[in-house]
């Protein structure tokens, strides 16, 4: 995923980009906008220790935001 040079916005490690695809400075880990709506994305992140949680959140709502997501279907399977 090509990303300019700034993102629009950074929520502690994740960088959010205009068109709403987001960035993990330290892990690597992307997401671009069009997956946004998937709903497995706040479990993973809530279950995997290396991802802080209270920055992936606001960072995700305003990635959503960015990329015109109107729905999010959110999947209730915590392990």
């Amino acid at each position: 995923m090509a990303q300019p040079l700034e993102p629009l916005k950074r929520f502690g490690e994740w960088l959010v980009f205009e068109n709403g695809n987001m960035v993990h400075n330290t892990e690597g880990y992307e997401i671009d906008h069009d997956r946004l709506n998937e709903s497995d994305w706040w479990t993973f992140f809530f279950t995997e220790p290396k991802f802080n949680w209270n920055e992936f959140i606001p960072a995700y709502f305003f990635a959503c935001k960015q990329a015109n997501v109107q729905t999010l279907n959110l999947n209730l399977n915590l392990i």
